[in-house]
């Protein structure tokens, strides 16, 4: 079994579509969890959580056929939950990198800026970096979600293998993406319309119309 897993950065202002392609790109997975400091993922199959124990008393129960959970942590404490999240879920994982669970989880992080930010974190929560520089060997994919790029650690940010941006409101956000995106992209992402994005991936980048589904759809862009 090849033991990889991607990182994944969204970006964008509120109501650009950012997460509504978070959503897409987990449909379908087979293990997810949704770190939701603001309560917005709902509905369907998500089993909603208010505390570790409870995302660890859903995850025993489903583990089997598969779960998608929503853990909202305490106001204030997003990055101390971060740590403990990923810690515990670094452990669910072990039977994939012994080889006995070919399933990857996919973790989601909304609002990443405040739970890993480009401040330095105490040492002793370093959960959310061991997954992003070593989770490939438990198969722990994340999907990072925020509305302030360049507040989010460099650590995430020097290690997403794809970068979905839509329209951004604040300068030092669009000059933090350009450095991904490229020079050349700075007036079309100045203009971006809600609901189209540039997706950055392996030195190329393509701009897309999203769905309300989260289906993408590719459309020319003037540079």
């Amino acid at each position: 079994m090849q033991k990889d897993a991607s990182l994944t950065l969204i970006t964008g202002r509120r109501g650009s579509g950012k997460s509504t392609r978070a959503k897409a790109m987990t449909k379908g997975k087979p293990k997810v969890v949704v770190f939701d400091p603001l309560d917005e993922y709902t509905g369907g199959k998500i089993v909603k959580c208010y505390s570790l124990p409870e995302v660890g008393r859903a995850i025993r129960r489903l583990y089997g056929r598969g779960f998608a959970i929503s853990y909202v942590p305490r106001a204030g404490g997003e990055a101390e939950c971060l740590h403990r999240l990923t810690s515990a879920l670094w452990q669910v994982q072990s039977p994939y990198e012994d080889g006995r669970d070919a399933r990857k989880l996919t973790l989601v992080v909304e609002e990443m800026d405040l739970s890993f930010p480009s401040h330095k974190l105490p040492t002793e929560f370093s959960g959310m970096s061991n997954i992003v520089n070593r989770g490939r060997h438990v198969g722990i994919e994340v999907v990072g979600v925020t509305q302030r790029p360049a507040q989010v650690s460099k650590t995430f940010r020097g290690n997403v293998l794809t970068t979905y941006v839509f329209p951004l409101a604040e300068e030092d956000d669009q000059q933090a993406m350009l450095k991904r995106l490229g020079k050349r992209w700075k007036e079309p992402l100045r203009t971006l319309a809600n609901h189209h994005c540039l997706m950055a991936e392996n030195g190329q980048v393509t701009a897309f119309r999203q769905s309300k589904s989260g289906l993408l759809t590719p459309v020319s862009l003037r540079t």
